[in-house]
């Protein structure tokens, strides 16, 4: 009505509600209802009890919303927890004032303080929501571009690896051929050493010539040296080339030679004679001497070889092959040009050592400090961001004060909020009218303006400026904490952009050339039994079907055999087989290595040995300690398999020419009839191996990079019946 002397329906409504729900009330708990309604001063004990739960209760509400978001550490926040707790329950409990204060928080939450405190709540969240967001992704951002520096050192320092470290490798390795080429160099001298003696050696034709001197002057002879000397000096001044020098030469030290031999075979005859003739002598009588011993003293038959020789039977022409001054002339180039080869190859290296640099900072030093430095900004950052959250928190004080400012305002001052045209209010009104005194109701025009109708659907004037108010101030709120999140929104979007097209696979494209050399420089081996009735080869096996169509049948004896067979490919080779043991250990399979493989070893030329690549799988044998150790002093760097320099991945028998190929190969040979003794197995497999030709191991081991090319393109999964 205009003058609000009347209730409304809604106000009908509201108020006939609650009588009945009183009504209902006092029916149902009556004890309880008159705890609640009863005048102070009764039922003290049940008031303080229930003051005391409704204080504990309170207490949690406030320690949950605002010792929690303080974020103080476990033990000072359960301190201020339990502080809490026994001050309200205590003081509800005891003090009517304090539980009433306690539920006038609950009308002041849902006003103008508990706006406040809601947006302290909103700013709260924000802070602890995209704000830290936003420090974070900026921790990103300084993390990737302080791992985008170390990025670009590293790829620089692998630039530089690519390019220099082939030839650090080849100085490096120079040092392990150094002791071999050594001792090249020495067998190469010593090879030449008796050659050149034998053409040049001076020492020997001057000992032959001060022999045949003094056995010419023992005999009043003229001396042999000087012709021969004179002799060859006019050959050696004729001579064109310098093949025909030492061919001269050598001629006149064979000549010299033959003449020493003749002249101590005549003096030894001689000497013979004179033995003879003084046995002779002593024996028989001075007379008989006489007559019977002068034919001793006939020693000029010792020089009837010279005599009737000649001057020829020590000419070296004709005895001497020609041409033997040409080939020593090759020789002595061939020498001079491989020491020269040598001599020439100089690798020359100069450590620069670099000046040192004071305060020089590489890029891992410069990402970390980057880093730290970001770090100790966000720290501070976060403690002022901290500290905010901590006085928001103390805002939610607020509501507890303006509830214990309304209650003694209501309790002093009549005027406090006393606007609100209720029940009692009319009830007032209606008293005051019946003892005739000054009413209120109906109000006037301008009385409404100052008073408010609570159960009228449509607000007043005072409520209407109210509303429109807090109505502009939270469209500006939702605008500043919507640039916020849209802030931390376009920064995760434009990180996110860059996580999503930052992926880089770099691929390398290599050409490989296919030629009749396909893996020149692997050995693959493998050692397998090989039974008397069924060939032993049951591991890397993949279960296509429960029958096989092409099932061979088997024959069972009742004397069992086997022999374990080491077989090899080397290029177009095939290595072996070689029978070993039949319970192979690391012992056994290095005696194996170190005795028959290392002679077959000796017969591959030096420079493909020393290029040669040993490939063998992972038994127990084959990855016992000694057989490493072995294989790293043979294979330096150059062996692959299980412990080895280049890993070989277990269960790929698919990628062995020996799984893929020869083993199935001897098997169809070796069990083509059955096996009568141990020994007509070892033979059937000696044949088998020496039927496999040239072209067929080649033919294996050129399968080699289609099978890696397939197992590739099959992602390492089973292949083999994707080749055509």
């Amino acid at each position: 009505m205009p003058g609000l002397e009347r209730i409304n329906l809604c106000g009908r409504l509201i108020e006939g509600t609650r009588r009945n729900f009183l009504k209902y009330y006092l029916k149902k708990c009556p004890t309880l209802f008159h705890v609640c309604y009863d005048p102070i001063g009764t039922h003290r004990k049940a008031r303080a009890f229930i003051g005391f739960l409704f204080g504990f209760v309170a207490a949690v509400v406030l320690y949950e919303g605002i010792i929690v978001d303080l974020q103080f550490d476990t033990y000072t926040s359960i301190f201020l927890g339990a502080i809490l707790v026994v001050m309200l329950s205590i003081g509800c409990a005891s003090s009517i004032q304090v539980r009433c204060i306690c539920l006038l928080t609950i009308p002041t939450f849902l006003g103008r303080s508990g706006r406040n405190v809601l947006r302290a709540l909103v700013l709260g969240y924000i802070i602890a929501g995209p704000i830290f967001n936003l420090t974070y992704n900026a921790k990103e951002v300084v993390r990737t571009f302080a791992c985008t520096m170390q990025l670009t050192y590293n790829l620089t320092e692998t630039r530089f690896d690519l390019m220099f470290k082939p030839f650090q490798q080849a100085v490096l390795a120079m040092k392990t051929d150094a002791n071999e080429l050594k001792d090249t160099l020495s067998s190469v001298r010593d090879l030449m050493s008796p050659i050149v003696e034998e053409i040049e050696g001076e020492e020997e034709m001057r000992r032959l010539k001060e022999e045949n001197d003094y056995l010419d002057e023992l005999q009043d002879d003229t001396r042999r040296s000087d012709e021969i000397e004179e002799k060859h000096e006019k050959e050696i001044a004729n001579a064109k080339s310098e093949a025909d020098v030492y061919e001269a030469k050598y001629k006149r030290k064979i000549e010299a030679r033959c003449e020493e031999q003749l002249s101590h075979g005549a003096e030894r005859c001689r000497d013979m004679f004179a033995d003879a003739y003084d046995k002779c002598y002593d024996t028989v009588t001075v007379f008989a001497a006489w007559l019977l011993c002068w034919p001793m003293k006939l020693n000029f038959v010792c020089n009837l070889v010279q005599a009737l020789g000649g001057s020829n039977i020590c000419d070296p022409e004709g005895k001497v092959d020609p041409g033997i001054g040409e080939g020593y002339v090759a020789l002595k180039r061939a020498r001079d040009a491989f020491s020269k080869s040598l001599k020439d190859a100089k690798l020359q290296y100069k450590v620069k050592e670099m000046p040192v640099i004071l305060d020089l900072h590489d890029a891992t030093d410069a990402a970390q400090a980057v880093m730290h430095e970001f770090n100790a900004r966000r720290k501070v950052f976060e403690s002022v961001m901290m500290i905010i959250k901590r006085c928001l928190s103390f805002v939610f004080l607020r509501i507890i004060l303006n509830a214990q400012t309304y209650h003694e305002k209501y309790l002093n001052d009549i005027e406090h909020d006393n606007v609100y045209i209720t029940s009692y209010f009319r009830k007032i009104d209606a008293r005051r009218k019946a003892r005739g005194s000054l009413t209120l109701l109906p109000l006037k025009k301008i009385e409404r303006l100052k008073f408010v109708n609570p159960y009228s659907l449509r607000p007043g004037q005072a409520e209407r400026v109210h509303l429109t108010g807090q109505t502009v101030k939270l469209i500006l709120e939702l605008i500043s904490i919507t640039t916020f999140i849209l802030m931390d929104r376009l920064f995760f979007e434009a990180l996110d952009l860059v996580r999503r097209h930052s992926y880089m696979e770099y691929t390398q494209h290599v050409k490989m050339a296919r030629s009749n050399a396909v893996f020149p420089k692997a050995l693959y081996n493998l050692i397998i039994y090989f039974f008397r009735s069924v060939f032993n080869f049951n591991w890397n096996f993949f279960l296509w079907a429960h029958q096989n169509p092409r099932s061979v049948r088997e024959y069972k004896f009742q004397q069992e055999f086997s022999v374990n067979v080491w077989l090899g490919i080397w290029n177009d080779v095939l290595v072996g087989p070689f029978f070993l043991p039949a319970r192979l250990n690391g012992d056994r399979f290095l005696n194996f290595l170190e005795n028959e493989f290392s002679d077959y070893l000796e017969n591959i030329p030096l420079q493909q040995r020393t290029e040669m690549w040993f490939q063998l799988d992972g038994c127990p044998a084959h990855y016992s300690r000694v057989a490493r150790t072995w294989l790293d002093r043979k294979f330096p760097q150059r062996w692959i398999g299980r412990g080895g320099a280049v890993h070989w991945a277990t269960r790929s028998p698919d990628l062995t020419p020996l799984d893929f190929y020869a083993w199935g190969t001897l098997k169809q040979e070796v069990y083509s009839s059955p096996i009568q003794s141990e020994q007509h197995l070892r033979n059937r497999i000696v044949a088998a191996a020496n039927r496999i030709s040239q072209e067929q191991c080649l033919a294996a081991t050129r399968a080699v990079f289609d099978r890696c090319n397939a197992c590739i393109a099959a992602r390492g999964a089973h292949f083999e019946q994707n080749l055509h």
